[in-house]
């Protein structure tokens, strides 16, 4: 039977996680495979090499703008229940990857980043539990002294903001948004950073999935 929907992928340990968006279900296909594969290293075109070293724990949802690559990252280190984070590469440089936030949340929770996006120098991602419940947009400009000085760590002012999807050019940034509460009543919001007084500003807002 063919499907249509939202897909998100994920892996954690050994296990593939697939969470479906169809209609108003979420349906989750998970694999067990026999034994572990390797961690999922991310690599440049072209290149034999993966552009982190091995680490334990997944390197996964890679996005490239220019010379920085960023994707989400869950080896140790993260804090509490560890976390995944957001780690960045000048692929220019020799230093190795970084990540934007050493310890999300202060360690305080147990919500990881998900989804980095890039544009120039702006990276955005989601940050939350995942399973499409993500709480909150981040945000960072890098340079400057960011990653590693403090306030490099900004969050979009979206109060009741339910987003998944992001994308990002310039300063803008957009998403889908289910605050509406009700899953296949998706909106697509837009946020300014060069006009933050304007504050989310609905992009299409029809009825049904957008």
């Amino acid at each position: 039977m063919l499907v249509s929907g939202r897909r998100r992928r994920r892996q954690r340990g050994g296990m593939l996680v697939v969470e479906l968006l169809v209609g108003a279900f979420l349906i989750f296909l998970i694999w067990l495979p026999a034994a572990r594969a390797a961690s999922g290293d991310e690599y440049v075109f072209g290149s034999s090499a993966p552009l982190t070293l091995t680490h334990d724990g997944f390197q996964q949802q890679p996005h490239i703008s220019g010379n920085i690559a960023v994707w989400s990252d869950d080896r140790p280190g993260g804090g509490m229940g560890n976390p995944e984070r957001i780690f960045s590469k000048d692929l220019t440089k020799a230093e190795p990857e970084q990540p934007l936030v050493e310890v999300p949340g202060g360690g305080a929770t147990q919500d990881g980043e998900f989804d980095p996006v890039i544009s120039g120098n702006l990276v955005v991602w989601l940050a939350g539990s995942g399973s499409y419940t993500f709480n909150s947009i981040h945000y960072m400009f890098l340079g400057d002294g960011c990653p590693g000085s403090p306030g490099c760590d900004q969050t979009l002012p979206t109060p009741g903001a339910q987003p998944w999807d992001l994308a990002v050019s310039g300063h803008r940034i957009v998403w889908d948004d289910t605050r509406s509460g009700v899953f296949g009543q998706t909106g697509i919001y837009m946020f300014d950073l060069d006009s933050p007084s304007l504050g989310a500003q609905p992009v299409v807002t029809m009825p049904g999935d957008n």
